[in-house]
C-alpha cells in the first residue's frame, strides 16, 4: 500500500505540472494552426462559342493543359471524351473575374476549324457561350514547398471519411485520443519481437506526430504523443480534429514538393476535384494514406513479413 501511494504521489507530483505545460503548448499551437497555401497563377479561361476558330487538336491540347483526363463519358468534372470532331466535356466550377462559374456537361461540335455547335447536355439545350476553367501555369511557394488545398469537413465525401476511419481508426468517434487495447496489443508485439515494431496510433496521434513531433522511434516520443493526443481530444471536438487531419495528412512527393491534404492529393493523383472522386479513387487514397504512413520492414528471417505499424 505504501508503495502504491508513493507511486501515486510521484505520478501526481510530476504528471500534473508536465500536463499543465503540455496543455499550454498544445492550446497555443493548435488554436493558431495555420497552413501555408501556395499561390497559383492561371492562364485565361477557355471561352467557347459558335463560330470561334478552333480545331480538334487545339481543343484537346487546351484540355490536357488544364489537367483534364480522357474518360469514356466525359461526365465528371475534369474529364472529357472525344469522337473525332465532337467532344463531351465535364467542366469544373471555378471563380472568374465576374464571379463563380458553375460546372457543366458540354457537348462541343467542331467543323471546318470552327465551333459549329455548343450544347448543355444536362439541360439538353443550345448555348451561346461557355467557359472552361483555365490551366495552371505556375505555382509560387513560400518558406516550404507544400502543395495543399484547405477544405472543410463538409466538403469531403462521406465515403472517404468513413473509409479512412474504418481502416485507420475504427473507434475514432468514441476514444479519447488513444486506443488502450490497441496499445496493449502493440506492446505485446514489441516485447515479443524485442524491438519497437508497432505503435497502435489513432488518427489523433497521427495528427500530433505530423504537427508537433518527429518520427523517431523512442518511448519518450511515444509518451509525448499520447499526452498531446489526450489534451487535444479534451480541448477540441472530433470534427475539428478530423478536419485538421484531412488537411495535414501526407500523400506523396514530387521532387522537393510535398503533397498534403486530401484535396491537393485528389488533384495531384487523379486530376479531379475532391467532390468528384469515384469510389475506386477514394479506396486508393485511403490505401495510400496507410501505405505512406507505414514502411515495409527489410528482409529479416527472424521477423514476419508484414508492414510495420509503428508510424
Amino acid at each position: 500500500m505504501r508503495g502504491a501511494l508513493l507511486a501515486l504521489g510521484l505520478a501526481l507530483g510530476i504528471g500534473v505540472p508536465v500536463f499543465w505545460v503540455l496543455d499550454k503548448q498544445v492550446r497555443k499551437e493548435f488554436e493558431q494552426l495555420a497552413w501555408q497555401v501556395p499561390t497559383r497563377v492561371y492562364a485565361r479561361p477557355l471561352r467557347l462559342e459558335p463560330g470561334l476558330r478552333l480545331d480538334a487538336p487545339t481543343l484537346e491540347l487546351e484540355l490536357i493543359a488544364a489537367a483534364y483526363r480522357k474518360d469514356a463519358g466525359g461526365d465528371l468534372p475534369g474529364t472529357y471524351s472525344r469522337d473525332r470532331d465532337r467532344f463531351h466535356i465535364g467542366s469544373r466550377s471555378f471563380t472568374d473575374l465576374d464571379g463563380p462559374v458553375p460546372a457543366q456537361r458540354l457537348e462541343v461540335t467542331l467543323s471546318g476549324g470552327r465551333v459549329a455547335a455548343l450544347r448543355d447536355r444536362r439541360a439538353d439545350r443550345k448555348l451561346d457561350s461557355a467557359r472552361i476553367d483555365p490551366a495552371r501555369i505556375a505555382t509560387l511557394y513560400g518558406n516550404v514547398q507544400e502543395e495543399r488545398r484547405l477544405v472543410q469537413l463538409k466538403e469531403v465525401p462521406s465515403l472517404l471519411v468513413t473509409g479512412l476511419q474504418a481502416v485507420e481508426d475504427r473507434d475514432f468517434k468514441h476514444h479519447h485520443g488513444i486506443d488502450p487495447w490497441g496499445m496493449m496489443r502493440a506492446m505485446w508485439v514489441n516485447v515479443r519481437e524485442g524491438e519497437l515494431e508497432q505503435g497502435a496510433s489513432t488518427l489523433t496521434q497521427q495528427l500530433v506526430r505530423s504537427l508537433f513531433l518527429t518520427r523517431e522511434k523512442r518511448w519518450s516520443r511515444k509518451f509525448r504523443e499520447i499526452a498531446y493526443s489526450v489534451i487535444i481530444e479534451a480541448r477540441y471536438d472530433k470534427q475539428r480534429i478530423l478536419e485538421a487531419y484531412l488537411n495535414q495528412v501526407y500523400l506523396g512527393q514530387q521532387g522537393n514538393q510535398t503533397i498534403h491534404g486530401v484535396a491537393a492529393a485528389s488533384e495531384f493523383w487523379f486530376g479531379r476535384e475532391l467532390g468528384s472522386l469515384r469510389t475506386e479513387d477514394m479506396a486508393l487514397m485511403v490505401g495510400m494514406i496507410q501505405g505512406l504512413r507505414c514502411t515495409t520492414r527489410g528482409a529479416n528471417p527472424r521477423l514476419p513479413r508484414r508492414a510495420a505499424t509503428w508510424c
